[in-house]
C-alpha cells in the first residue's frame, strides 16, 4: 500500500498540474484580449484620423467652390461669356488661380428654365444633361447659397454640381468631376465615401461600395457583407445633407491569433514540464527513508535554490522572444535554440560538479541572449586561464552573479560592461565578476554582507544570496564569496574549494 508521503506527493503534483493548466489557459485568454483590444483601438484611431482628414479637405474645397461661383468678378465674366466666348479664358484663369481648374471641372450657363445658353463643349446635344439642368435649375432659389446636386453618369463617381442664380436670367452651373476627388483620398491610402442628400454617392473610392449603380446610393445596410472586414466611421457635415464615411480595411486575422495562442501554449507547456520535473524530483527526494533525512534536506535545498535561478532569466528571455518572433524570426529561432540548451542544462541533475569549461558553454549562451536583448549597450568579456577551465564548479554558479550585475547595473547606467575572470589560486578556483554599473551605497553593501550569512534567501540581490547559500551547503564552509565596490561599479568574487583529485 502506498504510504502517506507518496499520497501527499501525488496530491502535490496533481495540484501543480491544475495550477499550470489554469495559468496557461489564462495566459491564452489574456493574449487574445490584449491583441483584440489593441487592434480595435489602433484601427479606430486610424479611421477617425482619416475621417477628420477627408472632412477637412472636403469642407475647404466646398467653401472654395461656393465662394467662387458667387464672386462678383466671376459672375460678370460668365455674363460676358454668353455674348463673347473669348471670356471663357477668364473663367479658366479664375479656376486655375485658386488651384482647382482642369478637365475635372466645367461651367455650363443656362437661363432660368434650364435652357443652355453657353457650354464649352457639345452639351447642348446631350439630352440627358439638358433634362438634368432643367430639374436642378427649377430647384435652385435666387439669392441663396449655391444649390448642390449630383449628376450621375459613370460607374463609381458622380459630378457634384453647384448651381447659382445670377443676374439677367443667367444661372451658373459648376460641374466638379471625379479627378478632383482623387486629391481628397490619396494621403492615407484608405477607402472612403462622400454622399449628398438621400444617400446619393458623390464619390466612392471603390466601385463595389455602391450597391446599385443605377440609383447611385450608398447605404450601410445594403453593404454589410462588403464592409464586414472594414472599420467604418462617419460624420454628417454642417449642411445636414453631406455625409462622409472613412473605411479602414482590417480583416480578422485568425492566423496571427492562432500563432499567438500556439506560442503561449508551447512556452507554457515548456514551463509546465520544467516546474513539474523539478517538483517531481523534490517529491521523490522527500519520500526517502528517514535515515537519509539530513542528506535529503541538504539536496532539496540546493535544488530549490538552483530552481530559483531558472525562472528569473527564463521570464525575461520568453518576453524578448515573444516580441522578436514578429520582427525578426531568424534571430528569434537562434535565441530560442540557445534558450532551450540552457533549459535542458538547468533541469538535469544539480548535485553533480562539472568543469568550469563545460559550464562556460551555457553561460556564454546566456550572455548571447542578453547581448541580443540589450544590443550594444551590454558587453561581457571572459578572461579564464586554461588551468582554471579544468577545475570543478557548481552548475550555474556564474549566471546569477552576471544577472545581478545586469539587473542593478542598468539602473544607474545606460551602458554596462561586465568582466569575468577565472584563475587557480592554491587549492581554490577563484572566479571574479566585475561591472561598471555604479556599485552600491556603503550602508547597503554592509547590509547585504550580513544578509548573505543567513540561511533564508530574502531581500534584494537574491542571486548573490542564492549562490552564497549553495556554496555553504555544497562545500560545508570550505567555499564562499565576497562582495565589494570598485571605482566604477561592483565586484563579486567566488572561492570554490577543489578536491585533491581535481587539483
Amino acid at each position: 500500500m502506498p504510504n502517506k508521503n507518496m499520497i501527499s506527493n501525488r496530491k502535490t503534483i496533481n495540484g501543480i498540474y491544475k495550477i499550470v493548466f489554469i495559468a496557461v489557459f489564462t495566459g491564452c485568454i489574456m493574449l487574445l484580449a490584449v491583441v483584440f483590444i489593441s487592434t480595435y483601438i489602433f484601427n479606430q484611431t486610424r479611421s477617425l484620423m482619416y475621417l477628420d482628414y477627408i472632412t477637412e479637405e472636403y469642407d475647404k474645397f466646398n467653401r472654395q467652390c461656393e465662394n467662387l461661383i458667387m464672386e462678383k468678378e466671376f459672375v460678370e465674366n460668365c455674363e460676358k461669356c454668353i455674348s463673347d466666348k473669348r471670356y471663357i479664358s477668364e473663367i479658366k484663369y479664375k479656376l486655375k488661380d485658386i488651384g482647382i481648374y482642369g478637365s475635372e471641372m466645367k461651367v455650363i450657363l443656362t437661363d432660368r428654365k434650364g435652357g443652355i445658353r453657353f457650354a464649352e463643349n457639345d452639351e447642348k446635344s446631350d439630352l440627358h444633361i439638358c433634362s438634368f439642368l432643367k430639374i436642378i435649375v427649377a430647384n435652385a432659389k435666387e439669392g441663396e447659397t449655391p444649390y448642390h446636386s449630383i449628376y450621375k453618369l459613370r460607374t463609381y463617381a458622380a459630378d457634384l454640381v453647384y448651381t447659382y442664380i445670377g443676374r439677367d436670367d443667367m444661372v451658373i452651373n459648376l460641374f466638379v468631376e471625379r479627378p478632383i476627388w482623387e486629391r481628397v483620398f490619396p494621403k492615407y491610402r484608405f477607402d472612403g465615401v462622400i454622399t449628398g442628400r438621400n444617400q446619393n454617392a458623390i464619390m466612392t473610392s471603390r466601385e463595389g461600395f455602391v450597391a446599385d449603380n443605377k440609383l447611385n446610393k450608398f447605404e450601410i445596410g445594403k453593404n454589410k457583407e462588403k464592409l464586414k472586414d472594414y472599420v467604418v466611421n462617419s460624420k454628417v457635415l454642417a449642411d445636414g445633407k453631406t455625409k462622409i464615411y472613412s473605411m479602414i480595411y482590417a480583416p480578422k486575422n485568425e492566423v496571427i491569433l492562432l500563432v499567438g495562442i500556439l506560442i503561449v501554449i508551447v512556452f507554457g507547456s515548456l514551463w509546465s514540464v520544467i516546474v513539474i520535473k523539478i517538483s517531481m524530483n523534490t517529491a521523490k527526494e522527500s519520500a526517502r527513508v528517514r535515515e537519509e533525512l539530513i542528506h535529503r534536506n541538504y539536496i532539496a535545498e540546493i535544488r530549490e535554490l538552483t530552481a530559483r535561478i531558472n525562472p528569473h532569466f527564463m521570464y525575461n528571455t520568453l518576453e524578448m522572444i515573444k516580441y522578436m518572433i514578429v520582427q525578426d524570426g531568424k534571430t528569434a529561432r537562434i535565441i530560442l535554440e540557445k534558450f532551450t540548451k540552457i533549459l535542458r542544462y538547468s533541469i538535469s541533475s544539480t548535485e553533480r560538479e562539472i568543469s568550469l569549461e563545460e559550464d562556460l558553454h551555457y553561460i556564454k549562451d546566456y550572455i548571447a541572449i542578453q547581448e541580443e536583448r540589450f544590443k550594444d549597450r551590454f558587453k561581457c568579456n571572459f578572461k579564464i586561464s586554461d588551468e582554471a577551465k579544468e577545475l570543478k564548479v557548481m552548475k550555474l554558479a556564474l549566471q546569477p552573479i552576471i544577472e545581478n550585475s545586469i539587473k542593478y547595473g542598468f539602473k544607474k547606467s545606460m551602458y554596462l560592461d561586465v568582466e569575468v575572470v577565472g584563475e587557480k589560486k592554491e587549492n581554490y578556483l577563484v572566479l571574479t565578476v566585475t561591472d561598471d554599473g555604479g556599485g552600491m551605497e556603503e550602508e547597503a553593501l554592509e547590509k547585504l554582507r550580513e544578509e548573505i550569512k543567513e540561511s533564508e534567501v530574502k531581500g534584494t540581490h537574491n542571486g548573490i544570496h542564492n549562490i552564497a547559500r549553495r556554496l555553504e551547503l555544497k562545500y560545508k564552509g570550505k567555499s564562499g564569496l565576497s562582495i565589494e565596490n570598485t571605482e566604477k561599479g561592483f565586484k563579486v568574487t567566488l572561492y570554490i574549494k577543489q578536491e585533491e583529485e581535481n587539483v
